[in-house]
C-alpha cells in the first residue's frame, strides 16, 4: 500500500516539475494574482521574479507564483492567501513553483514550493488539507506532501556547522510540532507526526525517523 502510494506521489512530483519548467502558461508577470504578502522582512531579503528581475523585499510587498525569495543576512515571513506562515531565516532560499489556493472540497487547487537552501519554518492555514499531494514542499532529498501542520525544515550540505548548527549532519532534516507530514522519495515514503523528527540524507536514501527534543524545531534554525 505505501509503495504504491509512493509511486503515485513521485509520478504527481515528476508532473508538477515539468509543468512548472514549462514557465507560465500565459497571464504575464503583472497579470498573474498575489499568492502571499511579506509581513516583516529585516536585512537583506531580495524577491526574485520568474523572470530574473531582483528587487528588495518590504511589508506589504505582493508574491505570485514564479516568485523566489532568497534571505542573504536578513529574514522574512510570509503570508499566503489560505492564511499559511511561512518563515524563512538567513541564507535561504524558498520558491513558490505553482500556487492556487487548496480550498475546494473536491481538492481544486494547487501548492507547490521548493527549498534550494536554507531553512524554513510551515505553519499551515485552519483548514486540514486531505489532498496531500497537492500541497508539497521540494527539496533535494525528499518531498514533503503537506497536510494540516507546523513544522520546520533544514537543508544541509557543509553550511550548517557555520551558521551554529554543528549537530546536523549533512542532508534533510524535518521536525514536525503538530500535525502530520507525508515524507517520500525513491527510497520510502513516512509519515512523521508530531513531537517528530526526520532525517534523510538524499532522494535515494531512506527516511529516519524519531522523537523529537522538546523545543526540537528551534534547533533548525540559527540564532539570529
Amino acid at each position: 500500500m505505501i509503495g504504491c502510494l509512493r509511486q503515485l506521489l513521485l509520478a504527481a512530483a515528476l508532473v508538477a516539475h515539468l509543468v512548472v519548467a514549462s514557465g507560465p502558461l500565459g497571464a504575464s508577470e503583472e497579470a498573474k494574482p498575489p499568492v502571499a504578502t511579506v509581513l516583516f522582512a529585516s536585512g537583506k531579503v531580495s524577491v526574485v521574479s520568474a523572470t530574473g528581475v531582483e528587487r528588495a523585499a518590504a511589508r506589504n510587498h505582493a508574491i505570485v507564483s514564479g516568485t523566489s525569495i532568497v534571505t542573504a543576512d536578513g529574514t522574512v515571513q510570509l503570508k499566503l492567501v489560505d492564511g499559511a506562515l511561512v518563515s524563512l531565516p538567513a541564507h535561504s532560499q524558498l520558491t513558490i513553483d505553482d500556487y492556487r489556493p487548496v480550498t475546494r472540497a473536491d481538492g481544486a487547487g494547487v501548492a507547490f514550493f521548493s527549498l534550494s537552501k536554507g531553512a524554513l519554518r510551515f505553519a499551515t492555514g485552519g483548514r486540514r488539507l486531505d489532498f496531500m499531494d497537492r500541497y508539497r514542499l521540494r527539496t533535494r532529498a525528499a518531498d514533503l506532501a503537506i497536510r494540516r501542520a507546523v513544522f520546520g525544515v533544514r537543508l544541509c550540505r557543509d553550511d550548517c556547522a557555520s551558521a551554529g548548527l554543528e549537530r546536523l549532519s549533512g542532508g534533510l532534516h524535518i521536525v514536525v510540532e503538530r500535525g502530520e507530514l507525508l515524507v517520500f522519495n525513491t527510497a520510502s515514503t513516512v509519515v512523521v507526526g508530531p513531537a517528530r523528527r526526520a532525517h534523510v540524507r538524499d532522494y535515494r536514501s531512506a527516511v529516519k525517523v524519531s522523537v523529537a527534543e522538546p523545543g526540537g524545531l528551534r534547533g533548525l534554525m540559527p540564532a539570529q
